[in-house]
């Protein structure tokens, strides 16, 4: 039941892609009558888009996208060689149960691959299904058997739900996209009845793939994907437009980041992450949160004054040194953070200049004390006071 409430929180990231899907099967349906010379078009759209989406890498740096968008290809390319193949039925033959058996593999593969683990030697076991395309006059007369077909159906049933799975556990509409992509040439490799059908699903698969990745830049331009607070452009974008005069900032960090990131790699760390934040929220749901680096955030608030901001930040810290944060084996660990809170100044000019103003003055401390909520405001106060006893 959890999962099913998963995945329809994550929905939202799904509308485009499902709403492609869909009419990529209705031109299907209602365009099979279009001769092969009428479709040169589409496939030419179908290299012009996946060069325009390859361009969209140097935004992201994304090499398993690239890997994606190439088995897409190949896969096109392998399979349209063996339609191409005189006296040899695409839908019949031991070629087309190979292509069958080996795409879902070779989507989950890349799929579940970690963005850091893409190598040339993820290239290279992609490049197995189009050799296939240089033996086809071998294979082509070898018999088929229907089991071939059962098992592929199997291998895509079970792909698809792990991708859901996938998508309900970290919903992003890269990972909607992948899997819209992969129904399409899912569908495109099944049910195609002519050369139309099939150039029309891939192209569809190719847009779907292009549409999910320029949503995720957009997306991550405007958030942090991982733990989906704000992101410094947006930050950037709210202080121009919604600021006040006079406003109070606290920023946090969370305590061994590095250490955690090099002990529990990135997902966990994420997850970490993410249950600071709902700890966070559990006291203090209405300021917007930004994430400024991969261990700081920073809080704004509107309605505060610096103390009452103080001592919400210390409840914060409090509620989260007390907190068992369990991993992914089952292990209970303490996680801390270290917030620093201040007010915007007279003499600040923005709120660039209210952050650089705290990083300044906290980060010789914050080598020497960690788990300690700090008050620039009132350590200057306990200073006067020293000061006029003297």
């Amino acid at each position: 039941m959890s999962f099913i409430l998963k995945l329809c929180s994550s929905l939202k990231t799904s509308y485009l892609p499902a709403f492609l899907t869909l009419v990529a099967a209705f031109v299907c349906n209602f365009g099979s009558h279009l001769s092969l010379d009428k479709i040169y078009g589409a496939h030419a759209l179908i290299f012009a888009v996946s060069v325009g989406t390859l361009a969209l890498y140097f935004i992201d740096k994304n090499k398993k996208d690239l890997l994606f968008l190439a088995l897409i290809l190949l896969i096109y390319l392998t399979t349209m060689r063996a339609k191409l193949i005189p006296l040899m039925d695409a839908k019949s033959g031991l070629v087309y149960d190979l292509i069958m058996i080996l795409c879902p593999i070779y989507f989950g593969y890349v799929f579940f691959l970690p963005s850091d683990k893409v190598s040339i030697t993820s290239v290279l076991w992609l490049l197995l299904p189009a050799t296939l395309s240089e033996n086809f006059v071998l294979i082509q007369t070898m018999q088929t058997n229907q089991i071939f077909f059962i098992i592929s159906m199997g291998l895509w049933f079970v792909i698809l739900f792990g991708l859901l799975f996938k998508i309900s556990q970290w919903p992003s509409f890269q990972k909607s996209a992948m899997f819209f992509s992969c129904l399409l040439v899912g569908l495109g490799l099944v049910f195609y009845r002519n050369t139309y059908d099939f150039v029309i699903y891939f192209l569809a698969a190719v847009v779907v793939f292009a549409t999910g990745k320029i949503e995720q830049i957009i997306y991550n331009y405007y958030r942090d994907a991982p733990s989906g607070t704000l992101s410094p452009n947006s930050f950037v974008l709210n202080e121009r437009k919604k600021f006040p005069p006079k406003y109070s900032i606290a920023f946090f960090y969370i305590d061994n980041y590095p250490k955690l990131l090099k002990i529990f790699k990135s997902k966990q760390t994420d997850i970490f992450v993410n249950m600071i934040l709902k700890k966070l929220r559990t006291l203090e749901n209405e300021a917007d949160i930004y994430r400024l680096s991969p261990r700081e955030f920073c809080l704004v608030f509107f309605d505060l004054d610096v103390k009452q901001t103080y001592e919400l930040m210390e409840n914060i810290r409090r509620l989260i040194a007390s907190t068992e944060f369990v991993t992914l084996k089952k292990k209970a660990i303490k996680l801390t953070i270290t917030p620093v809170v201040s007010e915007k100044r007279r003499s600040d000019t923005d709120a660039k200049a209210v952050l650089l103003r705290m990083h300044e003055n906290f980060r010789q401390k914050y080598r020497f004390t960690q788990n300690m909520t700090f008050c620039e405001e009132m350590e200057i106060g306990k200073k006067n006071r020293r000061s006029a006893s003297r």
